[in-house]
């Protein structure tokens, strides 16, 4: 649901929609580019630590989520929601 209301938001915020494109578009390098790795580490630490990682990360977002109405909120917020689902 993130994902989704994010965008929305952002442009409720009064950030331009441009902003709000960015941000999906970190969301998803976030969710595909540590694939690259992703594999290699649950082969050197399993696949429970990864995924508690990305529990982590998702809970980070949230809070960021919850810290502020700032544009590098929003981002970041998706940013560690793609490398969470990723993760996890």
């Amino acid at each position: 649901f993130t994902m989704t209301a994010a965008p929305l938001a952002m442009i409720a915020c009064g950030f331009t929609e441009a902003d709000a494109a960015l941000g999906i578009q970190w969301h998803i390098i976030g969710m595909f580019a540590p694939s690259f790795v992703s594999g290699r580490l649950i082969d050197r630490y399993g696949y429970r630590p990864v995924m508690v990682a990305g529990i982590v990360f998702v809970v980070a977002g949230a809070i960021l989520a919850l810290s502020g109405e700032a544009l590098a909120n929003f981002w970041g917020t998706l940013i560690l929601l793609g490398v969470g689902w990723n993760f996890a």
